[in-house]
């Protein structure tokens, strides 16, 4: 074994004591950018270059730390001198990928530097913009992966801290910007490059600079450029005026929803959306829903698939006033926000997976709780039947009916501008032929134009047709006698319609939002069997409260059956959103609506085998009650207990919410059936359970409940009993603690009067006082921080129980136990 001998002997180590030693150790590396010698910092630019020609790798990482000291501590003249070779010399870094990646993170830190100094030293001022700036824009785009995605994360921070002014940024960063759009073939992340600084750049800068660019990009030649295209449309619209909006963006995007790849009109489904949020009523109507709802009747599934999961926000959008707008989370994604400043995060798209993410969390302010399904069709697995084959023609050159043709739409908007909306007629101009056999997207843009004029009409997509309606008032009609038949291609592997029993829609007719779309929104909730039938029914449920405040509560008929039907549905998971959903659907319907037709449907979710579901209902209990009418609400108060007669038991936490919901309900129900229920029934049996947390929520239920009934209490006798007989005279030294821990919180909350608390009647104080001779140190210990902060503080007991409190003190006072005795000391 002589190989595993270790030598200790370091013949060839340097002597401690010697400078070259420590000129290795770690000390010198580490504070290399903090050395305070006043001479270093009169030959800044020769320090500089000692730290770029060393030959430690750790010494160079530390030339942003020196040049932030440079800045600092170098006598005004001297750096202003040598600032602009200082600074040239800093363009050495790039021939280090590790180093200049690690400088490039340290730039906002020297960028925020050289503001703090620049009023002692004036040639800062200009350090941004001449020369760290550039140097992050120089490595946009660059090759190497790290330092390309410092270099975006860097010029974002810069940015938004104020560093780059709106000068700099139109001058330096939006050429570099579009410079890259030039290696898009190698490059594609410079599309959404471009699209995440929209928001920074403003309003100006976009419109003039890079909505030219971005309007090129919709109609290239290669597939993959239009779809990411596509999928940065929201950014654009939530930046961009109405004008540029209706003349530039609208088109590009019904130019795109007709592409003859199906992977760009699925990003087109995707963010129809943030496309309808500005989008102007009359355009909503008359161009983008005839739009959205060809992408429903897709030849893709995955087409239908994606329209079907943005189906219900689309609707939203429809709401007057509107009820969603567009905006950023803190991590500058875009998102959708309500009225109440909740946001909705919509999960990112891929070809081959999207994610669904439940309403309890998208949005940010619900308490409830969801999980994630997924849609898995990878394509490289083959899932997919209907991708074709991606030859040199489709790949190289794009054909030319469906390339954009800015001028043909253009002119088209300009004759939907012609239109009297009003009146719903057009001049006899707006369906003109343009001359060109092969515009096939302008011709067709034209068609839906002219919808507005010939109401009802008939949209043709491929073998199936959708019956268009006539918005004018008091005239919407189904838009097909079976309204089953809208969707029920959506999940079959072609473009065939097949048949569906499904009940015609009852109720009143509206007008809010076209009808084949509502159809087509509510056939989801029938699709079980089906491939994806399922999913699709979740995307339903989860949409339904936010299609249903659109529509307001005076069209609650025409989705009540569905809601039935999804609250019935087989799939834990649709039953979970709609249990969880009941609540903001009581808000929007009203507390009569909410007491006849949510009601059961509460019971029935109370009673739900899947625990999922009664944690929805658990979430919003106290929520719901509150807004169901006070009769419908007396008749829940003896049904609550089903929620843990189920597996929950096992459950603390669902045991835990479940105490304090009912803490919260106490002020709902009267005196007597507070006491009847919750105090003789509920109470007790969250008193006994093994763990603390349940038992003290428990606690703060029993204080409640003997709070509410203190006016007579003859409510409260039975349950005083209890308490008496199990807890305060309970043979588990648990039990006895939970009595005493009850007593404090009654004190400390005036559930009970000190008169009340006193008395023989309900026998507290006397249990209370025998409790403090319990051999067991918790219990005493609790006992004496009773007294000491609830009893000797309260005048009453000072002046009627004197005596037995001070007896129990000078006891307690000898105590064995130290904790004991510190806990009366004060009070002794």
């Amino acid at each position: 074994m002589a190989g595993a001998d270790i030598s200790l002997t370091y013949d060839d180590c340097p002597d401690d004591l010697t400078d070259k030693a420590f000129e290795q150790g770690d000390c010198s590396r580490s504070s290399f950018a903090e050395e305070a010698d006043d001479d270093n910092f009169f030959n800044p630019l020769e320090r500089i270059q000692q730290c770029l020609n060393s030959t430690d790798s750790i010494i160079r990482q530390c030339l942003a730390s020196l040049l932030q000291n440079i800045f600092k501590k170098t006598p005004s003249a001297i750096l202003t001198k040598e600032l602009p070779e200082i600074m040239r010399i800093l363009t050495k870094v790039t021939d280090d990928d590790f180093l200049q990646e690690n400088f490039l993170e340290k730039i906002p830190s020297i960028a925020a530097e050289a503001l703090a100094n620049s009023d002692r030293v004036e040639a800062l001022k200009d350090v941004i913009g001449d020369y760290l700036l550039p140097v992050v824009v120089r490595n946009l785009g660059w090759s190497e992966t790290g330092i390309n995605l410092a270099a975006k994360a860097v010029l974002v921070e810069m940015m938004e801290k104020g560093y780059v002014t709106q000068f700099q940024a139109e001058v330096k960063v939006c050429p570099a910007i579009l410079a890259l759009q030039n290696q898009l073939d190698v490059n594609t992340s410079a599309i959404t490059l471009m699209s995440k600084f929209i928001r920074l750049l403003g309003k100006d800068i976009a419109e003039r600079i890079l909505m030219k660019r971005f309007i090129e990009l919709c109609s290239s030649h290669l597939f993959y450029v239009r779809k990411l295209a596509a999928w940065q449309f929201g950014h654009y619209c939530a930046i961009v005026g109405s004008k540029v909006y209706e003349e530039s963006l609208l088109p590009c995007y019904l130019a795109l929803c007709e592409d003859d790849m199906w992977t760009v009109r699925k990003a087109c489904a995707e963010v129809i959306t943030f496309v309808s949020c500005v989008c102007p009523s009359e355009l909503r109507k008359s161009l983008l829903a005839p739009a959205f709802g060809k992408l429903l009747r897709d030849k893709s599934k995955w087409v239908r698939i994606s329209a079907c999961q943005t189906l219900g926000g689309f609707i939203a959008t429809f709401a007057d006033p509107p009820s969603t707008k567009i905006a950023y989370d803190i991590s500058g994604d875009l998102v959708l926000m309500n009225l109440e400043g909740d946001y909705f995060i919509q999960p990112p798209c891929k070809d081959g997976f999207s994610n669904v993410v439940t309403m309890e969390e998208a949005f940010m302010a619900s308490s409830t709780e969801d999980g994630y399904l997924h849609y898995y069709d990878d394509l490289e697995k083959g899932a997919c039947n209907e991708v074709t084959d991606l030859d040199s023609s489709e790949l190289g050159g794009r054909p030319k009916s469906c390339a954009y043709n800015s001028g043909a739409f253009v002119e088209a908007l300009v004759a939907f501008n012609d239109l009297k909306l009003d009146g719903y007629t057009t001049e006899a101009g707006c369906s003109k032929e343009n001359g060109n056999a092969n515009s096939k997207i302008e011709t067709e843009t034209k068609n839906e134009i002219c919808h507005a004029q010939k109401l009802p009409t008939k949209i043709e997509l491929g073998s199936d047709e959708i019956e268009l309606l006539d918005d004018r008032p008091n005239s919407v009609q189904p838009c097909s006698d079976n309204k089953g038949d809208n969707l029920d291609n959506i999940v079959s592997d072609n473009g065939n319609v097949s048949s569906s029993t499904t009940n015609e829609i009852k109720g009143p007719t509206q007008t809010i939002v076209p009808q084949y779309l509502i159809d087509s929104f509510l056939s989801m909730a029938n699709l079980s069997g089906r491939p994806h039938g399922n999913d699709m029914s979740v995307h339903c449920a989860y949409s339904m409260p936010a299609v249903i405040s659109t529509l307001g509560r005076e069209y609650w008929p025409l989705v009540k059956d569905t809601v039935r039907a999804l609250a019935c549905h087989l799939s834990y998971r649709i039953r979970r959103s709609v249990a969880s959903s009941l609540c903001p659907l009581a808000v929007i319907l009203g507390s009569e609506i909410a007491s006849e037709d949510l009601s059961p449907l509460f019971v029935d979710f109370l009673a739900d085998l899947d625990e999922v579901v009664r944690i929805g209902v658990l979430n919003n209990l106290f929520d719901f009650l509150h807004l169901v009418t006070p009769q419908k609400r007396d008749s829940f108060a003896g049904k609550l207990g089903i929620l843990t007669r189920m597996n929950s038991i096992w459950n603390w936490r669902f045991l835990q919410t479940f105490a304090e919901q009912l803490t919260r309900c106490v002020h709902l129900f009267s005196p007597a059936d507070v006491a009847k229920w919750l105090g003789c029934m509920y109470a007790p049996s969250l008193l006994c359970e093994k763990v603390a947390e349940v038992r003290l929520a428990a606690i703060v239920l029993v204080s409640e409940v003997l709070k509410r009934t203190n006016a007579d209490l003859t409510l409260s006798a039975k349950l005083l009993t209890l308490l008496s007989k199990k807890y305060a005279h309970g043979t588990k030294w648990r039990m006895r603690q939970t009595f005493v821990l009850l007593c404090t919180e009654i004190l400390k909350r005036e559930a009970l009067s000190p008169q009340d608390f006193a008395s023989a009647e309900t026998g507290m104080l006397s249990d209370l006082l025998e409790l403090s001779w319990d051999p067991v140190v918790n219990i005493r210990l609790g006992v004496a921080n009773c007294i000491v902060k609830h009893l000797i503080t309260n005048d009453y007991f000072v002046s009627n129980h004197l005596d037995a409190l001070s007896e129990v003190l000078r006891r307690y006072e000898a105590d064995k136990e130290r904790d004991v005795r510190m806990a009366v000391v004060d009070a002794v």
